[in-house]
């Protein structure tokens, strides 16, 4: 029971960022018998998001190396 919450909550999140970010977007269509909905996925925004995600978690370990080479400690040792 648990682990159905934490994927329901989980999944809930992933569903709540893509539309933040807009990775998804929903649209519908009325007609005199039906609505139809439309589910679309940018898949390039997504790419691009996860690229700069990436860039910017090297980056940051970049720093933090530089900062852990010239810290005092370091030089200590």
């Amino acid at each position: 029971m648990r682990t159905l919450c934490i994927l329901t909550l989980a999944w809930l999140i992933l569903v709540g960022a893509g539309f933040y970010f807009q990775w998804f977007q929903v649209s519908t269509t009325s007609s005199a018998d039906s609505t139809r909905v439309n589910v679309t996925v940018n898949k390039e925004k997504i790419r691009e998001d996860v690229n700069k995600v990436k860039d910017e978690a090297q980056e940051l370990s970049r720093d933090m190396s530089r900062k852990i080479e010239h810290s005092p400690a370091a030089s200590q040792q």
